[in-house]
C-alpha cells in the first residue's frame, strides 16, 4: 500500500504539494463550514486574526449582545465572513475560471464564486437584522460638500 502522502505532485521528503502544483489547491470551504474550523490553507492565520477582531468588535457594538438571537447573527456574520476570506484566497491563487476549462476557449467561473454570493448575501441580511442598515447610515460627503459645509 502506497502512502497517500507522497506522490508525484509531492515532496518526496516533507510530503508537502510540490510548488506550482495547483491541482492539489482547495479552497476549503466545505471542511469550515462542516467542523467550524479553518483548514490548513494558505493565509489561514491571517483569517483567524480578522474573524476573531470581528466577532470581538461585533459583540462590543450591537446592543444587547447578550440575547441568545443577536450572538446567533453574530455568529452567522463570522461564518460567512470566513468563507468568503477562504474563497477569496483560493481564487486570488486558483484564478476566477476554471483552468481546464479556460484551457478549451471557455470561461467557466470558479464554482467557488456561487457559494461566495450567497454567503455575501448572508452576511448583508445578518447585518441588516443586527441593526446595520445602510440607508439608515449617515451619508458620504463628497469632499465639495464638506467644504461647503464648514461655510
Amino acid at each position: 500500500m502506497t502512502d497517500p502522502k507522497r506522490g508525484p505532485d509531492r515532496d518526496s521528503e516533507t510530503g508537502r504539494a510540490v510548488a506550482g502544483n495547483k491541482l492539489r489547491l482547495t479552497h476549503g470551504v466545505s471542511a469550515y463550514l462542516q467542523t467550524r474550523r479553518l483548514p490548513s490553507v494558505r493565509g489561514r492565520r491571517r483569517i483567524q486574526r480578522e474573524l476573531v477582531a470581528l466577532r470581538r468588535e461585533l459583540l462590543d457594538v450591537v446592543p444587547d449582545s447578550d440575547d441568545v438571537r443577536r450572538r446567533l447573527l453574530v455568529e452567522q456574520v463570522v461564518t460567512s465572513r470566513g468563507v468568503v476570506m477562504l474563497a477569496e484566497v483560493f481564487l486570488k491563487h486558483a484564478g476566477l475560471c476554471q483552468p481546464a476549462r479556460l484551457a478549451r476557449g471557455i470561461a467557466d467561473p470558479q464554482p467557488v464564486l456561487g457559494l461566495m454570493r450567497q454567503y455575501l448575501d448572508v452576511e448583508r441580511q445578518a447585518l441588516r437584522e443586527l441593526g446595520f442598515d445602510r440607508k439608515a447610515a449617515e451619508p458620504i460627503l463628497a469632499p465639495y460638500e464638506i467644504v461647503e459645509a464648514d461655510k
